[in-house]
């Protein structure tokens, strides 16, 4: 069972050189990959399973920004080696709505309906992809610095 999620089919035929590459590493030419495939498919599936976390944990390890936004809410993480920071703004208006692409403009009218947090949360190098990829199954997505950043100067003020 892959520790993180298996490649989709769409996913590993996009990946078929490196797949490809992961099989004969592994002692695993084509004639024998035909043979397994169809006489041992829990063998074969244990090999795609091995190979979608490597794909998956080196997709990680590049993730520094994520961003997870709601009608009511909006978080922004950096992923540092040890830890994460966090900051988030909470809404406690219906005007603004963070998922609107309009959001940042409502801010200055309502500030005062606005609340503002930071936190962080330190952990070792082998659980930073697993929290990675927590996030990103909650509905985060991958972000910028730049967006961290102008998030983090709004709860500075």
């Amino acid at each position: 069972m892959a520790k993180y999620r298996r490649l989709s089919d769409e996913e590993l035929k996009e990946l078929e050189q490196e797949f490809k590459q992961f099989l004969i590493a592994n002692g695993v030419h084509n004639e024998e990959w035909v043979k397994i495939n169809k006489e041992h498919p829990d063998e074969a599936l244990n090999l795609v399973d091995l190979f979608s976390d490597l794909v998956l944990e080196k997709s990680l390890e590049q993730i520094k920004y994520l961003i997870h936004a709601t009608e009511g809410d909006i978080k922004v993480f950096w992923f540092q080696k040890n830890k994460a920071r966090l900051v988030a703004l909470k809404s406690n208006t219906s005007v603004i709505n963070f998922t609107s692409d309009v959001w940042m403009s409502e801010i200055p009218e309502h500030f005062s309906k606005v609340e503002f947090f930071t936190s962080e949360k330190e952990f070792d190098e082998k659980e930073r992809s697993n929290e990675l990829y927590t996030l990103i199954k909650a509905g985060a997505q991958v972000s910028s610095e730049q967006m961290f950043k102008l998030i983090h100067e709004l709860v500075k003020k």
